[in-house]
């Protein structure tokens, strides 16, 4: 007898597995670049540089790119027709384009000044402004590719958007091992830089397959642009409180030994990577679901989907925060030391980890609340929740400062502080609004 497995079950897994192995991908980067350059000042700046991109895009872009776009989309979609849909996708791609270049040149031009706000006490900081500006046209490259992940999504083709970052990170893998001994660091730079390049590229197909066509649309007035715009900020706020959190944490490492700031950037890549695997597929997939659902003002369905994947998502998360918690240092030790990554960085990365684990839970489930909040077009919500976390990081570390007890530890542990605060005031707005529906 041959076992039917639902389309749903399918989708999901085959998104797990897609994004399990971007991000194991991604991972093995990271590993890979720690055996060559360490936990040292090259690596610091090589961190700093290769953050301010994402972070520009989550502060500028970031989430509403799809949290703020698909909503609409689907509602023209659904209440229209496609035409007018993919006239909608073609202004929003283009107009994000452009901002994307705008912002691009005004860091570019202010680059050094962008690198001392990010780490005042960097210790080389003619590297880090040198590899921003080959780095930094990735945040267009980002932007563009996400607006394609999105119009794909809505259109139920999930498949493409999961592996587009396996491609990103092979490139950038594959230099590493082949390359770098010739070209260094900046070869490091240029490979991401194509990496997200290719991001755009491989969607091009599924997008023509799709019936979708690049046209010149250029227009401000555009009303469902508008609807896009007046979503987007309380969206953005909403998604502020990691890069905001990762951005003050950054600073006030730059003041504590050299290598503090790799070593909080290799052990936030794992507690990514081990907390965003299940609720990045998880939120991949219910989003256009629950966006189509709220459209449709079918309330028992957007209910059904949110409570599934909320104990979907503690179910999974919490033996996986007890693993980080009690195996943290072995776990370092067996994928980082070797090279130039030697026991007193396994220390302090353990250590950073072990504390980042405490926001684990709190991470996954925020993904799916604020989710479920976008696909509502309730984002003001999700925006309070973001500035009660980012509240709550701030003020540990200030008490922490003025304590004189700041060290990496606490440094980490500031940051799942404010993912629980947050993840605390959603939760008791989804059971306050849950009986409104």
């Amino acid at each position: 007898m041959k076992i039917k497995i639902p389309i749903a079950l399918k989708t999901i897994g085959f998104i797990t597995i897609a994004i399990s192995f971007a991000k194991i991908l991604g991972f093995v980067r990271e590993i890979v670049f720690a055996n060559f350059y360490g936990a040292g000042i090259v690596a610091d700046a090589f961190v700093v540089s290769s953050r301010l991109p994402l972070i520009f895009f989550d502060f500028a872009l970031g989430t509403a790119v799809l949290s703020s776009f698909i909503p609409v989309f689907s509602d023209i979609l659904h209440k229209e027709n496609k035409k007018k849909a993919f006239e909608f996708a073609n202004n929003f791609f283009n107009i994000i384009l452009v901002l994307s270049v705008v912002i691009t040149a005004i860091v570019l031009i202010f680059a050094k000044q962008f690198i001392l706000l990010m780490a005042p006490q960097l210790a080389d900081v003619p590297l880090a402004v040198s590899l921003l500006y080959i780095l930094f046209p990735t945040f267009i490259f980002t932007a563009l590719a996400y607006v394609c992940v999105g119009i794909l999504q809505t259109l139920d083709e999930f498949n493409i958007p999961a592996i587009i970052s396996v491609v990103s990170n092979i490139i950038v893998i594959a230099y590493l091992l082949l390359f770098n001994q010739y070209f260094g660091i900046y070869g490091i730079a240029w490979a991401i830089s194509i990496g997200w390049f290719m991001q755009i590229i491989i969607q091009i197909p599924s997008l023509i397959k799709k019936g979708f066509k690049w046209q010149p649309v250029f227009n401000l007035k555009d009303k469902n642009l508008i609807t896009v715009a007046k979503m987007a900020l309380p969206i953005l706020i909403s998604s502020w409180v990691q890069p905001l959190c990762i951005v003050i944490n950054t600073r006030y490492a730059s003041y504590l030994a050299g290598g503090t700031i790799a070593s909080l950037g290799y052990a936030n890549r794992l507690y990514i990577l081990l907390t965003g695997v299940f609720s990045f597929a998880i939120t991949n997939y219910i989003f256009p679901k629950m966006s189509k659902a709220s459209s449709e003002e079918n309330w028992n369905e957007y209910n059904k989907i949110l409570n599934k994947s909320l104990i979907s998502i503690i179910a999974i998360m919490l033996p996986i925060t007890v693993f980080t918690m009690v195996l943290a240092e072995p776990l370092i030790k067996i994928l980082f030391f070797r090279g130039e990554f030697d026991m007193a960085s396994v220390h302090s990365t353990a250590t950073a980890l072990f504390y980042y684990s405490f926001g684990m839970i709190a991470l996954g489930v925020n993904e799916i609340l604020n989710k479920a909040l976008f696909a509502k077009k309730q984002t003001k919500l999700a925006m309070w929740g973001a500035i009660v976390g980012i509240a709550a990081n701030i003020t540990m570390l200030i008490i922490c400062h003025s304590l004189g007890t700041l060290d990496i530890a606490r440094l980490a542990l500031s940051v799942a502080v404010g993912s629980n605060a947050n993840m605390l005031f959603l939760l008791s707005t989804q059971i306050r609004f849950a009986n409104t529906d």
